[in-house]
């Protein structure tokens, strides 16, 4: 289980790439750097064997207030992960924006 706060978008690849063994994850991310230039290129289809035990995600948005709607989390991206994590029975995504 890990629960953690990151600054982008790559700090989640990192946890995908090195953590193979978590079974739940609840992760944090501020809006104004969510989107980075590894969100196009990570090879998401990979997600199935580097984290095959994950069944439990929970991503949640986070900012004080939002002045580029570009800065949120693509959904295209959302779906990419929930797809390739074959283990996943369980998925919340919360947003907070004030």
């Amino acid at each position: 289980s890990l629960t953690i706060s990151i600054n982008a978008l790559s700090d989640l690849w990192m946890i995908f790439d090195h953590f193979p063994n978590l079974q739940h994850l609840n992760i944090t991310i501020g809006c104004k750097t969510v989107y980075d230039n590894t969100t196009d290129t990570y090879p998401y289809e990979h997600l199935w064997w580097k984290m095959p035990q994950l069944k439990d995600l929970e991503i949640k948005l986070e900012e004080k207030s939002l002045y580029r709607h570009e800065s949120i989390l693509p959904s295209h991206v959302l779906f990419k992960i929930i797809k390739n994590l074959y283990a996943l029975t369980k998925v919340k995504f919360l947003m907070d924006i004030q």
